[in-house]
Formats: structure tokens, sequence, C-alpha cells
């Protein structure tokens, strides 16, 4: 993983697709109902949170560190307009985000959010590990280039509560029930941002999700603009 001057080759879209979509369907799944136009970048920003989650799960906190700053450094890159690292990744995230410089404060926010999880750091109002799934949905809604402000608290609320679901989280019921009122307030547009929080009570259960129960709990999300009950 070294900067480079040379031709930079990327692998296609659809390759990049089908790492996210064995890699986090549900999140694949929810990018499906963003507009068109906006697939692409979602796909690159969910693999980003993906590799992400990985640094979180490495046996040492100091290489999960080491993963975090290597991908802030090709933002940063990325943002200012450099050479970016010849790394599929990186180089779809660079044809997606280049034109939108506006995106970095909130890209800082999420990588801060990882980094406070790695170095072990405790607030009770706010848990890093939260605020994680918080600063994902929160950095999605932003992507699709919808008005967020009215919508922020709740969009935030449906990020914390997924994650508090997938790593079986003693909060996860309560911020299910915060889910379960904020969802129907935010509009079917931002879909693609909150979509996956529909799965959440299925991972409550502890006994998993198939892939037909997943797509089945998404599209009745965004059909009934409620999320069910464990």
């Amino acid at each position: 993983m070294t900067n480079t001057t040379s031709p930079q080759i990327r692998a296609p879209n659809e390759e990049l697709e089908n790492k996210l979509k064995s890699s986090d369907e549900d999140r694949w799944l929810a990018s499906r109902y963003a507009p068109k136009s906006k697939r692409a970048i979602l796909v690159a920003f969910y693999s980003l949170v993906h590799e992400l989650e990985r640094a979180l799960g490495v046996s040492e906190p100091m290489l999960g560190r080491i993963r975090v700053q290597w991908w802030r450094e090709v933002l940063d890159q990325i943002f200012s307009g450099s050479v970016v690292r010849s790394h599929d990744l990186a180089l779809a995230l660079k044809d997606e985000f280049c034109d939108m410089p506006d995106m970095q404060p909130m890209v800082d926010g999420l990588l801060n959010a990882y980094d406070d999880v790695l170095d072990g750091i405790e607030n009770a109002d706010k848990p890093p590990r939260m605020e994680t799934g918080a600063w994902i949905a929160l950095c999605a809604a932003k992507i699709l280039r919808l008005e967020i402000e009215p919508y922020q608290d709740a969009i935030a609320a449906c990020g914390r509560g997924y994650v508090s679901a997938r790593i079986g989280s003693p909060c996860a019921a309560p911020r299910l029930e915060a889910v379960q009122q904020a969802f129907p307030t935010i509009p079917p547009e931002f879909g693609g941002a909150v979509l996956y929080v529909a799965t959440m009570p299925a991972y409550m259960t502890g006994k998993g999700i198939s892939p037909l129960g997943r797509r089945w709990s998404i599209f009745k999300a965004m059909a009934s603009g409620k999320i069910s009950k464990v």
C-alpha cells in the first residue's frame, strides 16, 4: 500500500459491489433504494465502512489504529487533490468524492469515532462504538445530497441502533424503541442511508437472518415506513 504516480488501475464497479454484497449485504441492499446516480458512491462509502469495521477486529489496537490512519491519509489525499494510493477502493473513493469537498468534515468525524473506539475512550452519553453507527448513517445521508438537518437526530438514532444490535449490546432493546420512533419521521428518499436498520430486530433474536428475510425486512420497512418488533 504505497503512494504512486504510475498509471492507476481500479477494479470495475461491479467487482466492488460484489465484494460489498458478500461482506455487508444489509448496507448493499439499502444502497439499492438510493437513486441510481448515487449507488456507486454509496457502495464505495459502505466499502470504506467495512474496512474500518475490520480495523476494530484486529488482535492489537495499534494495528487497528494503523489501518484507520491509512484510510485517513487516503481521504486526505482525495480531498486535497493529491495523488491517491493505488488501491481499488482508494481509487473508487477518489472517483466518487473528488468533487465533494463538503464531505470531509463528516468523514473526519467518522474516522475520529473509530479512533475513539480503538483508544478505549469512554463516554456514557455517546459511547464511541455507537457513534460509529451515527456517523455512518449521517455520512450516507449527506452523500445523497438531501437536506439532513431536520432529520439528523433520527438518522443518527437509526445508525446507533443498528450497531447496538450487530454487536449484541445490552442497550439494543431501548435503542430499538428509539429507532421505531425515529424511522417513520425520515423521508423515504433517505432509504439508502438508513434502511439497513430494518434488520435490527432479527439480529436481536440471536438467530441471525436469512438472505430472504433480510430482503423482506428492508422491503417491508421501505413500504410501510416502520421497523418491526423483535
